[in-house]
């Protein structure tokens, strides 16, 4: 049975590489801890903008170098928006990938099983 410690100790996070189409270069995107979750849904909760401003914020919360360190702040959500709409959209389904939102993939075994 896991502790609280370890349990609290679970910070590793998912990163998925992508690769940019025409940089020929990567860029990382990472699964995003309770706090960025919320931050990110209070920057877009409520919004009358379009896919391309929920795209960019979700990539602005995700998107890392190869060290983990992030690459944007909500400052360059608008330069992201200027990017082609198929790169833009490319990114943000791969950070929703690695949040694990958007539809789910085939049911795997679930890590978190009931026991009676």
């Amino acid at each position: 049975m896991l502790t609280k410690d370890q349990i609290l100790a679970a910070l590793d996070r998912k990163t998925e590489y992508v690769a940019i189409t025409g940089l020929n270069d990567m860029v990382g995107l990472r699964a995003m801890s309770g706090l960025e979750r919320d931050r990110y849904l209070d920057l877009v909760r409520g919004k009358e903008t379009g896919v391309s401003y929920f795209n960019a914020a979700l990539i602005t919360f995700t998107a890392v170098d190869g060290d983990g360190n992030t690459l944007f702040t909500p400052d360059d959500i608008d330069g992201l928006m200027r990017l082609p709409a198929t790169l833009l959209g490319d990114l943000a389904d791969a950070a929703a990938r690695a949040n694990g939102m958007g539809p789910k993939e085939p049911a795997a075994p679930a890590a978190v099983q009931a026991t009676a």
